[in-house]
């Protein structure tokens, strides 16, 4: 595994029920980069995003995280693994039984020895940290959606992972709001010195984030580089999905 790699996918392979998702995946995740894997709704991004922390496992081929092959793990080496990781889902995922400091702060009370100070003291900086104060006490259903995000962001980042997954982290929210969470995720990858992999099928987002763009179609990526090489290509596929048209349709300009 190169040394600037935080990630390795090797030959990954997954089906379900004989529908094969992923056909022989290989991808690098540069340590304190952004990654964005982006392709079309259901074309398996985020199956490949699960293989990172091992919620998934490859039919074949590997998974390597910081040199370690994490489907050679024992339970125990897996959840450590996990703790170098912050999600954010798609949805926020927030517990709307939760005020957002008992949801910002979950994973401390479960995981660390921190007194219940150090813990609030670490939610709020943590909310600062995405824009948001005085909304500790409040409930998910007091948020707007943009908000929401935010919040789950902030959780993913509580206990200061070495890389956060996101998935599909502007979908449902307006363009303005979406471009508030692209600059977060700039932000964050900058003053955090953390790497980042998106996943989304938003073409704008991937080019304002993005240090790496992987392209995954037909279950394989079929190129990796960055956002001027994405604008550049000549593949078919990959000017078709930029320019926003199907296939048979006859491209503006």
């Amino acid at each position: 595994m190169s040394a600037d790699s935080f990630i390795e996918c090797r030959g990954v392979w997954k089906s379900f029920h004989r529908n094969a998702v992923l056909r022989g995946v290989d991808l690098d995740v540069e340590r304190g980069t952004t990654l964005v894997i982006l392709g079309q709704s259901g074309c398996g991004k985020s199956v490949l995003l699960k293989h990172f922390v091992g919620l998934l496992r490859p039919d074949r081929g590997s998974v390597a995280v910081d040199g370690e092959d994490i489907g050679a793990l024992d339970r125990k080496n897996l959840f450590r693994i996990r703790m170098r990781f912050g999600m954010v889902f798609q949805g926020a995922a927030l517990f709307d039984s939760m005020t957002v400091g008992e949801n910002v702060c979950l994973a401390l009370r479960e995981h660390t020895g921190k007194s219940e100070e150090e813990i609030l003291e670490i939610g709020i900086r943590k909310l600062r940290l995405v824009g948001l104060d005085g909304v500790l006490d409040k409930k998910p259903a007091e948020l707007s959606g943009g908000m929401k995000k935010r919040v789950g962001i902030a959780r993913a980042i509580a206990m200061d992972p070495a890389c956060v997954l996101y998935d599909e982290p502007t979908t449902g929210l307006d363009p303005i709001m979406a471009d508030t969470i692209n600059d977060l995720i700039k932000k964050l990858n900058d003053e955090l010195d953390i790497t980042s992999v998106v996943v989304t099928h938003d073409i704008q987002s991937a080019y304002k984030v993005a240090d790496q763009i992987a392209m995954l179609h037909d279950g394989a990526i079929i190129f990796k580089g960055t956002p001027k090489e994405v604008r550049k290509s000549d593949n078919e596929f990959i000017r078709r999905f930029t320019r926003g048209y199907a296939a048979g349709s006859v491209a503006a300009g």
